[in-house]
């Protein structure tokens, strides 16, 4: 499946949480999601742009999911193929993926609220002090929601969280195995 996103940094949510409100959107779920994501000793699923994570959210679920490059490519939108499965066990899964050889790469827990509205999701993310709305859908439905939404295009996130949280950690020098105290 492909998925099309864009990820804008805001101050916080008040404004955006209160124009979907008005505009009928649903809040499906909300809560703390753990994400690990692993690749062989060599990084080798890194050199050719390709995620692998295990992520479990409170209370909603545990999914496997595999993101590759898309030949579709933009410099406005994030493209990527995805690949996800449920599991049921996030320890057995963990167990599983170890055991065929990966290794953790990088882990990270972030506060999200999942809203959908006309074909569309809205996530409004906080990984640490850090405040993101990301919008998934088609090209045109995430220009039309972001207008609508007040979002800032000058203040688009291109990259994932994971390089977000790498960068961050490298300009402060700490030990990658604890990001979340550096936010």
């Amino acid at each position: 499946m492909q998925e099309i996103e864009v990820k804008f940094k805001v101050r916080d949510f008040s404004s955006v949480r209160a124009r979907l409100g008005k505009m009928g959107a649903r809040m499906i779920w909300k809560g703390t999601e753990e994400s690990i994501f692993f690749d062989t000793k060599g990084r080798d699923l890194y050199k050719k742009d390709i995620l692998f994570r295990l992520r479990t959210w409170d209370n909603h679920g545990v999914y496997m999911a595999v993101k590759t490059p898309s030949k579709q490519q933009s410099k406005k939108y994030k493209i990527k193929d995805e690949f996800a499965l449920e599991v049921h066990d996030f320890a057995a899964a963990e167990k599983m993926i170890k055991a065929l050889g990966f290794v953790e790469d990088f882990a990270y827990h972030k506060y999200r609220e999942h809203w959908q509205l006309n074909g569309a999701y809205i996530e409004l993310d906080r990984v640490g002090r850090l405040h993101f709305v990301e919008i998934e859908s088609t090209k045109k439905n995430i220009t039309e929601l972001a207008r609508t939404l007040g979002l800032d295009w000058e203040r688009v996130e291109r990259r994932g969280y994971v390089k977000i949280l790498q960068d961050i950690s490298r300009r402060r020098k700490f030990d990658r195995g604890k990001v979340d105290d550096i936010l």
